[in-house]
Formats: structure tokens, C-alpha cells, sequence
């Protein structure tokens, strides 16, 4: 952030809005951000981890041959391994048993609704 305040002076006044806006984002999200750490115990911050797993357990597993789901139940069981494999299954036991887990709804956005 250091960077950003010597080139106050230089910009315009709504290039200046945006930029701090820019950096209000940032610190706001600062602790969001430890990319240093991550490459130091080699945890990949790039989305092509995400977008292959997504690939291999969606598509193959849900979309294979002979697979047909209704929508509602696919969510239901990506929820459920999602909760399994992040180590958080007796987590979603106590949720299940005292009411408070809801499954959110989502628009074809990914927004939820």
C-alpha cells in the first residue's frame, strides 16, 4: 500500500476515488491475503487446482455416463462431501440434529438467493 500514497498527486479526482477504493478493498481483505505464506509451504494460490477438482469430481462424477440428478439433490451430496473432505463431517451432524443447517440456494450466477 506504501506505493499507492506517493501517486496521489498524479491522478485525477475520480481516478482517485477509484483508488481508494481499490485500497479500501484491499485493507479490508488484507487478512485475506497471505500469499507469502502460502508459497512458503507450497499451497497453490491459482485457480487451475480448483478448476481441474472441479472438472474431476463434478463432471466425471455427476455428469458420467448413466448419471442423471435432479438439481437439488446433486447440491445436497456436493454439500455433503464438501463437509467430508474439509474434515467438518461431525460438524455437520451437530447442524443436521439441531436445525440449524440449511442448504443455500443459489442462482445460475453462483449468487446466493
Amino acid at each position: 500500500m506504501g506505493r499507492y500514497e506517493g501517486c496521489q498527486e498524479m491522478v485525477t479526482e475520480s481516478k482517485k476515488e477509484e483508488m481508494e477504493g481499490i485500497v479500501r478493498y484491499f485493507k479490508g481483505h488484507e487478512n485475506h491475503m497471505k500469499y507469502a505464506l502460502y508459497l512458503e509451504k507450497k499451497i497453490s494460490i491459482g485457480s487451475g487446482v480448483v478448476e481441474s477438482a472441479v472438472r474431476r469430481v463434478i463432471n466425471l462424477r455427476f455428469k458420467g455416463n448413466g448419471s442423471l440428478w435432479k438439481k437439488k439433490i446433486a447440491e445436497g451430496l456436493m454439500h455433503l462431501r464438501a463437509f467430508f473432505k474439509t474434515g467438518r463431517w461431525k460438524e455437520l451432524i451437530l447442524r443436521v440434529i439441531t436445525g440449524k443447517f440449511i442448504i443455500p440456494n443459489f442462482d445460475h450466477q453462483g449468487r446466493e438467493i
